[in-house]
């Protein structure tokens, strides 16, 4: 029963949530890409492996989040538009994120590491010092 409401509802309100839906993403990306133009340090300090400026490759990662974020706000080939920030996140996490390069002595660098170094690994016996000497 309950289900059959929500799905009429649904139903009758789809174009208002395909509209609130895209201006909450495309918001998301408008707002990320104009911080990114007035503060290209933001992006530069990823992109110096990267062949050419540093600062070219900021303003067009800036370009490609400010007017994919507007197109897809105003519904102006939206399809096109979302296809180009899901390359643009493949990009971006390949490039900003090279986990590869991590060395495997590093804390951070194990599946079971936290942030502070601590292994999550329950199973795991307890160290020596911790046991407590059986009393006599």
């Amino acid at each position: 029963m309950a289900l059959r409401v929500i799905d009429s509802l649904a139903l009758r309100y789809e174009p208002l949530i395909l509209l609130l839906g895209r201006v909450c993403i495309g918001s998301l990306y408008l707002m990320s890409g104009t911080n990114h133009w007035w503060d290209q340090t933001l992006l530069t300090h990823f992109m110096t492996g990267l062949p050419g400026s540093v600062h070219v490759w900021a303003i067009l990662a800036a370009t490609i989040e400010v007017v994919s974020g507007a197109a897809i706000i105003l519904g102006f080939r939206t399809r096109d538009f979302a296809l180009l920030l899901v390359l643009f996140n493949l990009c971006a996490a390949v490039i900003g994120h090279p986990y590869w390069s991590i060395p495997a002595t590093s804390p951070h660098a194990g599946p079971s590491s936290s942030i502070s170094g601590k292994t999550s690994d329950s199973r795991a016996a307890p160290s020596s010092s911790s046991r407590e000497a059986p009393d006599p």
